[in-house]
């Protein structure tokens, strides 16, 4: 379970900086969303990593903050 999307991710950060981050070829004008979602299944697994020995997972009603930090950490992993 991923607790951001590459959706959550594009609407809060500028498209220009995604579209970098996301792809090697400068002349690339999109968003990479496969990277973004990797990027942000890998952000999921490291937040598991740490609620593992104190929740059982899935979560099945994560807080807003586990979206904001898995975009976060996500941005990280791009």
């Amino acid at each position: 379970m991923s607790y951001a999307t590459p959706t959550d991710i594009i609407n809060r950060y500028p498209n220009r900086d995604l579209v970098q981050l996301s792809n090697e070829d400068p002349t690339i004008t999109t968003v990479n969303t496969t990277v973004l979602q990797q990027a942000l299944s890998d952000a999921s697994a490291e937040i598991d990593g740490y609620l593992g020995g104190r929740f059982t997972l899935p979560l099945t009603d994560p807080p807003a903050v586990l979206n904001r930090q898995g975009e976060e950490i996500g941005r990280a992993h791009v």
